[in-house]
């Protein structure tokens, strides 16, 4: 450990002189990156950089942990399972060793495994990178009345490594399309299908059209599928036929426009003639006129009636207004000075129940200091009989004791029973007399 430890030291220190040295352009080995292109494998690259001494296979070696979320948080570090045998410093791995929705630790180590290279996290969901598209081809829709434009539809296959069918992965294309003489692509909106609508392309122009899919979430584009070329051949002429019959509609409603400015009063007159007078015998123009005074002045005086009679009903409105207000205040005052009785005499009966409550209470506790007593007096007679009976002369027979004796029992316990339903009577008032209380509070 400690070897290494020292190995590890030099090296950096090596590798800090050579980057202070001026002009010096060493690149460590480094991961180049990790790729997939159906989220169910995935490989990894690396490039030795300027150190050309670890070319060889083996030179560099590549481990992984995979960081699973239930398993224990100890590092299990693995080598590379499967070394590409095609493809110099790239690493495969398989289904079996392949998860998605974790993350990976991708480290790259010397052959000793003194020196770590490189490291880098990697998740399989995040390096999708899908196939090309295969089998794109075009359809003619449709061609203009000018034989100008026409329209096509695509069609294409997803990737063959995608397993599109399942469900496992959902792609998105991107077509893209432009004049073979022109460096410009025109992109298209993304879709899911594999087909697509492209409107508008120009007769006698040859198009290139190309297809790229990525995942559907995700942010790296697989390479662009082949390139089909698109040209339809036009021999009608390109003569602007659209603007021209546009250019005379509008010269037609100009001069139409035109015309009927200057001759407006004629067309008015045709259009609108005028109304000739009444021609009717026996009307008088004059009377007419006078007549129609009056209907103004019998007009003018009703407007003014009508205005009193809006300024008598406000009167009336704002008398009653009033009035009504006045009968509120009223009103407010009774009820608050009922309210301040009620709370009065509210509060006198619950002055009241509280003495009662008090006198009930002392009562109680009376009958039983009473009760205790009378128990206290009648088990000392009781001992005092027993007490008689064994030792006093023989005053009675042995009957008579027991039959006092019993007698004196069956009276305590009358007087006990007594005194026990008057105290339950008395607890009930009680409990009554607080539950009412308790309603008048609440109301």
């Amino acid at each position: 450990m400690a070897a290494a430890l020292a190995a590890l030291l030099v090296f950096l220190l090596t590798a800090a002189a050579s980057a202070l040295e001026p002009g010096h352009g060493h690149v460590p080995p480094h991961l180049t990156g990790c790729l997939s292109n159906n989220m169910e494998t995935f490989n990894c690259r690396w490039s030795v950089g300027s150190f050309q001494n670890l070319s060889e296979p083996g030179d560099l070696r590549l481990f992984y942990y995979n960081r699973k979320p239930l398993t224990a948080p100890q590092e299990n570090w693995s080598e590379c399972p499967q070394y590409s045998m095609e493809r110099p410093n790239e690493c495969f791995f398989d289904q079996n060793h392949t998860t998605i929705w974790t993350t990976y630790t991708i480290q790259l180590r010397s052959r000793d495994q003194d020196v770590l290279y490189d490291e880098t996290p990697v998740e399989v969901s995040v390096i999708v990178k899908p196939d090309p598209p295969v089998g794109l081809n075009w359809t003619l829709m449709n061609v203009s009345l000018t034989s100008a434009h026409f329209d096509i539809m695509l069609s294409w296959k997803p990737p063959r490594s995608a397993d599109v069918e399942t469900g496992w992965l959902t792609l998105l294309y991107e077509v893209q399309y432009r004049d073979v003489d022109s460096d410009e692509w025109k992109v298209m909106n993304l879709v899911k299908s594999p087909h697509r609508s492209v409107f508008g392309l120009q007769t006698n122009v040859h198009h290139e059209v190309r297809v790229r899919c990525k995942m559907l979430g995700g942010k790296l584009f697989g390479e662009f599928s082949d390139s089909v070329f698109v040209h339809i051949s036009s021999k009608v002429s390109r003569f602007p036929v659209v603007a021209l019959l546009m250019f005379g509609v509008f010269c037609l409603v100009a001069v139409l426009m035109f015309v009927v400015i200057l001759q407006q009063e004629k067309l008015m007159f045709i259009l609108l003639p005028p109304v000739p007078g009444p021609k009717i015998r026996g009307i008088d123009p004059d009377l007419l006129k006078v007549k129609e005074k009056q209907v103004q002045q019998l007009v003018s005086r009703m407007r003014a009636e009508e205005e009193h009679h809006q300024r008598a009903l406000e009167a009336v409105r704002q008398q009653c207004h009033r009035e009504a207000l006045h009968q509120l205040e009223t009103k407010d005052a009774e009820v608050k000075k009922l309210l301040e009785e009620k709370d009065l005499d509210l509060e006198e009966m619950r002055r009241k129940l509280k003495d009662q409550e008090r006198e009930r209470q002392s009562e109680l506790l009376k009958l039983q200091m009473e009760l205790g007593a009378k128990l206290a007096r009648a088990q000392s007679s009781a001992q005092r009989s027993h007490q008689q009976q064994l030792h006093g002369p023989n005053l009675l027979p042995q009957s008579v004791f027991k039959r006092k004796l019993q007698y004196f029992q069956e009276e305590k316990n009358k007087e006990i029973s007594a005194l026990r339903q008057r105290i339950r009577e008395l607890e009930a008032s009680q409990r009554a007399s607080s539950l009412s209380d308790s309603k008048r509070r609440k109301m």
